[in-house]
């Protein structure tokens, strides 16, 4: 068994954990569309942004954006991340340190186990559990997982089985999906995942009442999305489960909740107030008027300055008749400030997410993603000028006039010597 172990997790320590964030219920990562060794092009940075929905409730608006959000995901060309990432990423709030914190334990947790010192490994892959469960809803779950399970594993191989029973109990009660891979783990460790699983299905259920401080928050349960709060996550095995929260303009929040088969808990989770939303909030306010013109005005440069985002896609949720929304798509490309497509849609409130599964790919069809910047036209060049000759100029002929008239004057106003009229007498007079 030792041997075993010991050679299986030579194999464990070459996997690590992917270094980017990843929302609550996101779809598996891209894969890379290049050839191998050759670069391939820049994902293009897209954000969703919810404008003033006067008459809808936040309860009919939130699966919209789910929707949305979900499909632009899933397109290989883009970079998408919703508005609260964004914002984390710009006011430096993601807790980076306690991440980091976190995936270095479980590194040196797994370098322990791999050596066989099983009082480190446990020691340092219990604080990784416990590091990485408080940054949840910004790395992969798989990570958590990955720690309960060496941790697990360190338990089983120390000849505490008991421990390593409770911990895979831990595990498949949040995680009940989890597969043991027995390219990193031996196989004698098949059985008790399974007798982990089985002990799980016939554990009995309970439920969640969540709340948030605001209220109308996204809440997921061990990742799974269960409604806009107030809300409640039902069907749960009993034991520990995670609980995120995330809105608009807010901070995600994870706490920890501990089901119960008798009675409900009631999870209360105040929202902290992420420290830039306002400048995001200020230049939102000063481009809503014009989404829907063709071009959008100097201050969305705002928003691409400050989130860092290549594309915008602005949602507009009016009431329709009754039970349905009438949605209202604008994508602008605000590298040029310019709209690339708009997209119209009536749906029902209550299949609004599932009908506009398709939006995203409506949006960007036959769209460019590079940045269209219009060359400006250069000026004609100036006429060569052509002189005329001097004697036909104007002011040639004024002189010549001038001149003329001169002379005219100058004969008729000069004196006639004057002539005698005899007698020694003079007449006096002038010729014309």
């Amino acid at each position: 068994m030792t041997r075993a172990l010991a050679l299986s997790l030579v194999l464990l320590l070459a996997w690590r954990p992917c270094a980017r964030a990843q929302e609550e219920g996101s779809p598996p990562s891209k894969p890379d569309s290049a050839p191998s060794g050759e670069p391939g092009p820049q994902p293009v940075r897209v954000t969703t942004f919810l404008l003033a929905h006067p008459g809808v409730d936040d309860q009919s608006v939130v699966p919209v954006m789910r929707a949305l959000d979900d499909g632009l995901k899933r397109n290989p060309r883009l970079e998408m991340k919703d508005l609260d990432t964004r914002l984390a990423d710009f006011a430096q709030e993601v807790p980076q340190d306690q991440i980091d914190e976190g995936r270095l334990l479980l590194s040196e947790g797994q370098k322990a186990l791999t050596a066989l010192e099983l009082p480190v490994a446990q020691k340092k892959l219990a604080l990784a559990v416990d590091a990485l469960s408080k940054v949840l809803p910004y790395i992969k779950k798989q990570e958590l997982a990955e720690a309960m399970m060496a941790l697990a594993a360190s338990q089983y191989e120390d000849g505490d089985k008991k421990s390593a029973q409770r911990t895979l109990v831990r595990l498949i009660t949040w995680r009940q999906d989890f597969r043991l891979d027995t390219n990193k783990y031996p196989p004698q460790l098949i059985a008790p995942v399974e007798d982990a699983k089985h002990e799980v299905e016939k554990a009995k259920r309970g439920s969640l009442e969540i709340r948030s401080e605001p209220s109308a928050a996204q809440a997921y349960v061990d990742g799974k999305y269960v409604g806009v709060t107030p809300t409640f996550g039902e069907g749960l095995p009993v034991g520990e489960h995670w609980v995120t929260l995330k809105k608009e303009g807010y901070r995600k929040a994870v706490t920890p909740a501990a089901v119960s088969a008798k009675v409900q808990q009631l999870v209360t989770i105040p929202l902290e107030r992420s420290g830039k939303y306002l400048l995001v909030e200020q230049a939102l306010a000063s481009v809503e008027k014009t989404i829907g013109e063709q071009t959008l005005p100097t201050n969305a440069d705002n928003l691409k300055e400050v989130l860092f985002v290549d594309h915008a896609v602005f949602i507009r949720a009016l009431p329709g008749a009754p039970g349905t929304l009438k949605i209202d798509a604008h994508l602008y490309d605000l590298r040029t400030r310019r709209r690339l497509t708009r997209v119209q849609k009536v749906v029902p409130v209550a299949e609004a997410e599932k009908q506009l599964a398709t939006l995203a790919a409506t949006l960007y069809l036959n769209v460019s993603y590079e940045a269209e910047v219009e060359t400006p036209k250069d000026a004609p060049p100036p006429k060569p000028v052509v002189r005329k000759p001097f004697y036909k100029t104007w002011w040639f002929w004024t002189v010549a006039g001038v001149v003329v008239a001169g002379g005219v004057l100058a004969g008729v106003l000069v004196p006639a010597p004057a002539k005698s009229c005899g007698g020694g007498n003079f007449c006096p007079g002038f010729t014309f």
